[in-house]
């Protein structure tokens, strides 16, 4: 199989994962046929060495650990962490920490204000009758008010995820800040 065909394949089998990941993954592959053919190696010869296509592509989705051959290995010598990358890591970590704090408080605010509008709703929902020759109005500003708890339940389910997307690249990149610096 050549590398087109291995690494389209690979694409295929690696379907359930989000696209970046995919993308990811097969760069990396890519980047293995590169270096190998710099070796002299052909692309079948590659594509033998890298094993079953399924088999690559399942210990991906299954965070599994993939033994690829010696001859692929990465050959470009890992960048060790500077103390200015270090420092610049604590940094962005002292400004995350009170922005993601603020940003848990509004999100906790929005929850709080959908249960009072909820309450509300329900009081004034039981008083209904009391309105007199304003039932009209009164009914807009219920209808209304349902409208305003599911625009504030949107915007925290929205806000939650947003949050929990950027923790999880905030920490990819202060791992990587540590590990192999800038």
């Amino acid at each position: 199989m050549n590398k087109k065909e291995y690494l389209d394949c690979l694409s295929r089998e690696l379907g359930s994962l989000p696209y970046n990941d995919v993308k990811e993954i097969t760069d990396e592959i890519e980047a293995h046929f590169d270096m190998a053919m710099a070796e002299g190696k052909t692309e079948e010869q590659i594509s033998d060495d890298l094993g079953d296509v399924k088999e690559l592509a399942q210990s991906y989705i299954n965070c599994t650990p993939y033994k690829l051959p010696q001859v692929l290995k990465e050959k470009e010598p890992k960048k060790k962490s500077s103390v200015g990358a270090r420092i610049f890591s604590v940094f962005i970590c002292c400004l995350a920490v009170p922005i993601t704090a603020l940003w848990v408080s509004i999100d906790v605010a929005i929850a709080a204000r959908i249960f009072t509008s909820s309450g509300v709703f329900i009081f004034r929902l039981s008083r209904f009758g009391s309105y007199g020759a304003y039932k009209f109005a009164a009914l807009m500003n219920q209808i209304g008010s349902v409208f305003y708890v599911i625009f504030l339940g949107c915007l925290l389910y929205f806000g939650i995820r947003l949050l929990i997307a950027a923790g999880r690249k905030f920490i990819r990149l202060n791992r990587k800040l540590w590990t192999r610096g800038f």
